[in-house]
């Protein structure tokens, strides 16, 4: 068995392993091959069964490697919708295999360790626009008669796909916007799902067919990925990128980042409120930060300056990100954030306030102060 396969390395290439001859004998015209899915589609960074053009696979039967290689890279066969490897191999003539696939199996970006067949490390790449969708799947108890017209195996997304979207529901402010961040991010994680060894057993997906549980079902297919089957962890980081359009007025539609991001599955941690903490010391909790410059209606700077940004940041809830689901942050540039009211990393943090005006409250008039009488002329 190899270890340490780093998928994105020339490794990737068809594997050119020799199959065990006296099964060749017995089924020549019956080679293992895929019909795949891939549930859960994501927007450009994410792996989809249109898109989806090759990937990993270790066959078992019982607890012993089947394939001579392990993991064997099967590629789409043209147009069709089988995927193949370059050295065919075929079904045993007795017993029944068990088969765990993941994708991609070529690329870059994001970072993915195998150290077998069951267990990985995941770091996406620091650059949004450059992680990768990873997904695995499992289907179990195949043989000739199960998967002669081809195995069908159905991957499902094993991260988190995170989403931010801006807008700006004010009627007087002008945001200008630079980089967008979300911080306070695990970076690394290991998956390890655990598979079900009795009926009822905990396992590491659950089987029943319509959404993601911790529990088992009696099919042993369509395998779910559960949180559990995620250890988070590294020092916790940001992933940055450029706003997709930089002026937000009222009239400004909500628009997305342009690159959403997968990231690994983790619980955020909620710190509270910016306003009890300084920007020196640094906030320690999940958060969306913002470069902006803030103007009103008459172009005046409330936050910023015409040459320079201010980081405003907003707190985030403490979210559970599970395996497989999508999570879209709409933030509003108009408030609920906060920022610093210049430079200085010392300066406390203020808070964006929607519609702060300037404006009069129960305006007074003093009473006439009555001076001493003034007799004219004076008297002596």
């Amino acid at each position: 068995m190899k270890k340490n396969l780093w998928i994105f390395a020339a490794a990737a290439v068809a594997l050119a392993a020799c199959s065990n001859d006296d099964t060749i004998a017995q089924y020549q015209e019956d080679a293992i091959n895929f019909n795949t899915v891939v549930e859960g589609v994501t927007r450009a960074t994410g792996i989809t069964t249109g898109n989806l053009t090759s990937f990993y696979v270790t066959a078992k039967r019982g607890n012993d490697i089947y394939f001579a290689e392990d993991p064997v890279t099967f590629t789409k066969d043209g147009e069709t919708t089988s995927y193949r490897s370059a050295t065919k191999y075929y079904w045993p003539s007795e017993g029944k295999l068990d088969f765990y696939a993941f994708a991609p199996a070529a690329g870059t970006g994001s970072t993915i360790t195998r150290t077998d067949s069951t267990h990985f490390s995941v770091t996406p790449a620091a650059a949004p626009a450059s992680q990768q969708d990873f997904v695995y799947g499992v289907v179990r108890q195949q043989d000739k008669t199960t998967g002669g017209q081809g195995v069908a195996l159905n991957f499902r997304h094993a991260m988190s796909n995170v989403i931010i979207q801006l807008k700006n529901t004010s009627d007087d402010k002008k945001v200008t916007v630079g980089n967008v961040a979300i911080g306070y991010i695990l970076p690394t994680g290991a998956f390890a799902p655990v598979f079900k060894t009795a009926e009822g057993d905990q396992i590491g997906f659950c089987t029943n067919g319509t959404g993601i549980s911790n529990v088992t079902a009696a099919s042993e297919t369509g395998y779910y990925i559960v949180p559990g089957a995620w250890t988070a962890d590294g020092t916790r980081t940001s992933y940055t990128q450029a706003a997709t359009i930089t002026s937000y007025t009222d009239e400004t539609a909500t628009t997305a980042l342009p690159a959403d991001m997968i990231l690994v599955p983790q619980t955020l941690v909620n710190a509270g409120a910016y306003s009890t903490a300084t920007a020196g010391s640094g906030f320690n909790g999940a958060c969306i930060t913002v470069q902006v410059k803030i103007q009103d209606a008459q172009d005046h700077y409330l936050a910023g300056t015409a040459s320079d940004f201010v980081t405003a940041m907003w707190p985030l809830v403490a979210t559970q990100w599970l395996p497989g689901h999508k999570y879209t942050y709409t933030l509003d540039l108009a408030g609920g954030g906060y920022y610093t009211t210049n430079q200085d990393a010392s300066e406390d943090l203020d808070p964006i306030l929607e519609n702060a005006e300037i404006f009069f409250l129960s305006p007074t008039v003093d009473e006439w102060i009555a001076a001493p009488g003034i007799n004219v002329p004076a008297n002596n």
